[in-house]
């Protein structure tokens, strides 16, 4: 979507805090309904009932299972003589160890054995009592056995404990669901009552749902007039997007000037990017995605990018009969400087061409008499070392040879090399002769390092002509369209 006139807006919205994410949850230790909140995230957690403890020559009973939908958990049994109770998928103990892992739980969703829904019961000595075990303390837990005549008996399997997630979507927002809380099993009894097992238990955790979670990326494509501002939502948190866009301002905090885009709804996650297309050249801009749903709004990072200068093309002559100045670069097919002729300035005019050089380079020109040595001191600007580097010499004698005329002295400060303007001495030629000389530089002040002339440029989108195109297509006999 190409915006061409933005939407300005008081937006309280955006300096708001995010909404927060709270969290609710329920347990049930005897069955009954539980109605499904609004939901980002919701778990449930299963123990299944506890199997009884087995007394002298008794097997206490297993325990009941528990569910919630698709998520079971079985109890364990109770044990028998000497034996401790066995799990609905694992064996029990023999004497004198604990019982072992309660019963099975569903395999679609995650689970462990009854040691982590609850204590199994421990199973009982063969010759004593000194290790009649206990009753489990948590949901789920195993009954004790018990001690008769010496003679102890086995602990009731720990119930299973299983685990499920349920994501936006997989329940229905005010749906009543039936929970199941399977009883511990009851404790076999042989003159000593052994240990029943605890009860199952089913929790349910939730977070609430919260406003969209969103990224804000770098823009691209941007001229002095326009930009493309891109965005993702990274998180629904709920629910889908009735609306997204951007904000953005020349005012950093984006607390003031505020323009926003509207893209309308979006479902689920993923990207998003608009073209604005009403922003001033050479402007800093600071941006931010947004996104809102039912419960709130979410924001990206601000992010910045400045437009370029404008771009002025002229297909006509121009004539400029004032001074013109630039701050930037002069590219030209060619340049030359005209003026009225000096032999016949009424009927007619002189060119000449600049001097091209791929180089940014400048060139220094005189002429000097050499002194009774047959040398000469040049004595060049004083800022010429602070703008020029790369340096070349070239001198030419005047009116008569001198074939040993040579550089003596490349460009030093005029006093020691240290201090005073810069100088180049020359030697060998004629004492009172006339040389011609030029020394030359190129640039290296701040702006030209900064801004280099690249004598090769491949034609393409960073170029002023595409490939294919051309400046003078009438040179290259081709189509003016090119």
């Amino acid at each position: 979507m190409t915006r061409t006139g933005p939407t300005i807006l008081i937006v309280l919205i955006f300096l708001a805090a995010p909404f927060a994410v709270s969290a609710g949850s329920q347990t049930f230790t005897s069955s009954g309904s539980f109605t499904v909140p609004s939901y980002a995230s919701l778990t449930v957690t299963l123990w299944g009932g506890g199997g009884g403890g087995a007394a002298g020559g008794y097997s206490g009973s297993s325990g009941g299972s528990s569910g919630f939908g698709s998520v079971s958990a079985g109890g364990g049994s109770g044990g028998a003589l000497l034996s401790g109770g066995a799990g609905g998928s694992a064996s029990g103990g023999d004497s004198n160890t604990s019982g072992s892992s309660g019963g099975g739980f569903s395999s679609s969703v995650s689970g462990v054995g009854g040691a982590s829904g609850g204590g199994n019961g421990a199973g009982g000595s063969s010759v004593s009592c000194d290790n009649p075990g206990n009753d489990g303390s948590v949901p789920g837990g195993g009954g004790s056995g018990a001690c008769v005549n010496e003679q102890g008996a086995g602990g009731g399997g720990g119930g299973a404990k299983a685990i499920k997630t349920y994501t936006i979507g997989q329940l229905t927002p005010g749906a009543s669901i039936s929970v199941t809380v399977g009883a511990g099993g009851a404790g076999g009894n042989n003159s000593t009552q052994a240990g029943n097992g605890a009860r199952g238990e089913v929790q349910i955790t939730w977070t609430d749902p919260a406003a969209p979670t969103v990224t804000t990326s770098a823009a691209s494509s941007i001229t002095s007039s326009a930009a493309t501002l891109n965005g993702s939502i990274t998180a629904t948190n709920g629910s889908d997007a009735t609306q997204h866009g951007f904000a953005f301002s020349t005012n950093s905090s984006l607390s003031s000037g505020v323009s926003t885009t509207t893209l309308g709804s979006k479902s689920g996650t993923g990207s998003f990017s608009e073209v604005v297309s009403v922003l001033s050249a050479s402007t800093t801009y600071y941006i931010r995605a947004y996104a809102t749903n039912s419960t709130g709004t979410g924001y990206g990072s601000i992010q910045s990018f400045t437009t370029s200068a404008p771009t002025l093309t002229i297909n006509a002559n121009v004539t400029v009969s004032g001074n013109l100045n630039t701050s930037g670069a002069l590219s030209k097919g060619s340049g030359s400087f005209v003026i009225d002729h000096p032999l016949d300035p009424k009927n007619k005019l002189l060119y000449h061409s600049f001097v091209e050089s791929p180089d940014a380079l400048n060139m220094y020109t005189g002429s000097a008499t050499l002194d009774e040595r047959g040398e000469t001191v040049i004595e060049l600007p004083r800022y010429f070392l602070a703008l020029n580097r790369g340096f070349t010499y070239q001198a030419t004698a005047i009116g008569n040879p001198m074939p040993d005329l040579a550089l003596k002295r490349g460009v030093k400060k005029k006093y020691f090399g240290l201090f005073g303007a810069p100088t180049v001495v020359f030697m060998g030629g004629t004492p009172g002769g006339e040389i011609s000389w030029m020394v030359t530089g190129i640039r290296k002040d701040p702006f030209i390092l900064e801004n280099p002339i690249v004598p090769e440029v491949q034609k393409g989108p960073a170029a002023p002509y595409s490939q294919g195109m051309y400046v003078h297509p009438d040179a290259y006999a081709t189509s003016t369209d090119q």
